[in-house]
């Protein structure tokens, strides 16, 4: 190899390195809605969706952590089954295309799926419908939830490494952190304030879907799902 030669490949190698390196455009304001938006709303509807991870629930102060299996396919099956330390079932949610159910130590719950799930010891289970619940297990944020982030914010704080999005009601809060050094979603966050205060964090995201979720009413009553694996089929 000439010199000439050699200089110009090394030349191609630094820019081809340079152009691999090459960060994210900035992010600008008037790209945030469509930003947001296809976070929210991407979904897993349309396909069959497989996950599993570690989970710990706490229920009335006692904790249970385990792993968790999940699996929603596009016909609106859905089933997710939590384990404790030696594989005992701890927890189930099921469902078919028009109704569901909740089952734990004290028993079985029924819902439609449209229906909210008041009868569970747990405040969300007031405000939240079955079908409400299946996205948070799925990883995604619930319509009900995320219609509030349909209207302009409240207020955006452009900080030095993230930008921060908030919504505000008499009923309900919600934040988006966004990184700019990639210019994703990095976490959702809902706080519920009509009669009890609970809120939803959504984390983690990949391909649409959060791999880490936290559902808490408050200390004593609250799950975490972090998924270690998530495919679509």
């Amino acid at each position: 190899m000439t010199v000439s030669t050699f200089f110009r490949v090394l030349g191609l190698g630094l820019l081809l390195e340079a152009v691999g390196c090459t960060p994210p455009p900035r992010l600008v304001m008037d790209d945030l809605p469509l930003l947001v938006q296809s976070t929210l709303r991407h979904g897993v509807r349309s396909h069959t969706f497989i996950a599993s991870g570690e989970a710990t629930i706490c229920i009335r102060g006692e904790v249970h952590s385990g792993t968790v299996d999940v699996k929603h396919d596009s016909n609106g099956l859905f089933a997710a089954n939590f384990y404790g330390p030696l594989g005992i079932l701890i927890a189930s949610v099921s469902a078919g295309p028009a109704q569901g159910s909740v089952t734990t130590e004290k028993g079985t719950q029924s819902f439609r799926r449209d229906q909210s799930m008041d009868t569970l010891p747990y405040a969300w289970g007031r405000d939240l419908s079955f079908n409400d619940l299946i996205a948070v297990l799925s990883g995604t944020a619930p319509d009900s939830l995320a219609a509030i982030c349909d209207s302009p914010p409240d207020s955006t704080l452009d900080k030095k490494k993230t930008i921060n999005i908030i919504w505000n009601t008499d009923i309900l809060k919600a934040a988006i952190t966004i990184r700019k050094k990639t210019n994703r979603v990095e976490t959702v966050f809902f706080e519920h304030r009509k009669s009890a205060v609970w809120s939803l964090k959504l984390a983690g995201f990949r391909q649409g879907c959060a791999y880490k979720i936290e559902l808490r009413e408050d200390d004593r009553n609250y799950f975490f799902i972090t998924y270690e694996k998530i495919r679509y089929d």
